[in-house]
Parts: C-alpha cells; structure tokens; sequence
C-alpha cells in the first residue's frame, strides 16, 4: 500500500515550454532560409501555410521546443498585477541599461526602480493597514496579523546545525558566541 502526501510548504510545479533562440547560429539559420524553395503557389493561403511549416520546422531544428517542470512560489497577497506590471517594466530598463551602459539609462532605471520600491512600500502598507482596521471588532483576527507583522518568519528548512543547536543547549550557545565574533 502507497501512500502520497503532499507537504503544505510544497509549491504548485507547471510545465513550461520554451526555446532557446539566443543559441541559435544565424550564419547556418540564414543558409537554412536560403534553401527554401520559392514555388508558384495557386493561392496565397497555399504559400503561408508552406512557409509557415517551413519556417516552423526550421526553427525546430535549430532552436527545438524544451519543457521543463518549475516551480512557482505564491506571492504576497499585497503583491498586486499592477506591481507585477511595474516589475516587468524595470526589468526592461534594466536589459536596456545593460546593453548600452548609458547614463541617461542608468539613471532612468534608478528612478523606476526608486518608483518600484516606493510603490511596493504603499502596497504592503495599505493591505496591512486595511487589515488592522477590518479586524477592529475582532480581536484574535487583529493580535494574529500584529504578530505577524512583529515576528519574524522561521526558516522552511533548518540545516544540520540549527537542529543541533535546538539540541544543545551549550551548542548554542557556542555558535552564538561563534557567530558573535565573526
């Protein structure tokens, strides 16, 4: 008998398909395209479905379709679309920057990302204030999310030597006078 449980740390795993295109050989790409051949179709829709299998298969060959498994954490539930949006949108400065070096791009993506963080600041705020003021006439609800707020979050996964300083207590107190000095 087998049984399967699923750890509630776990993360939902989905299938991803890609292509890696920047591995692609542009001088064998562009003799590829070379050797299509240039038919006289009886229709137009006859030439794009030919071309496209054509270029399909061709890009199957030299940048062929790869799935893996990934896993996907859960986001904050102040993280909203519209920060994911702006997240986006300084990842492109960013690839911007990097591949011109520019000031005026530098300093374009300091100031979004100045934006960003601010934006991300109101959010948490706001979703955490509206908590406290829903949570008024409940007072479990309330102590809960000020815990929360005030405690810090425990690692999902302890090493070997955290649970041997749980252990031992004089362990502990080693590392800590380890950790101190160093």
């Amino acid at each position: 008998m087998e049984l399967s449980f699923q750890s509630p740390l776990s993360m939902p795993k989905r299938q991803i398909r890609f292509r890696n295109l920047r591995n692609i050989n542009p001088d064998t790409m562009t003799l590829d395209l070379q050797h299509l051949s240039s038919a006289n179709f009886s229709s137009v829709n006859e030439s794009v479905a030919y071309y496209n299998q054509s270029l399909n298969s061709l890009l199957d060959l030299h940048a062929p379709l790869k799935t893996r498994m990934v896993t996907f954490s859960r986001s904050a539930p102040w993280y909203t679309g519209e920060l994911r949006r702006m997240k986006t949108a300084g990842r492109v400065l960013e690839r911007r920057l990097k591949a011109s070096g520019l000031t005026v791009h530098r300093l374009a993506y300091r100031e979004y990302q100045k934006a960003y963080a601010q934006s991300l600041r109101d959010a948490w705020s706001q979703y955490y204030s509206s908590l406290i003021n829903n949570s008024t006439g409940n007072s479990k609800q309330l102590f809960s999310t000020i815990n929360h707020l005030l405690k810090p979050q425990s690692p999902v996964h302890s090493d070997s030597t955290e649970k041997q300083s749980w252990d031992n207590p004089a362990s502990s107190l080693f590392h800590g006078h380890l950790s101190a000095r160093g």
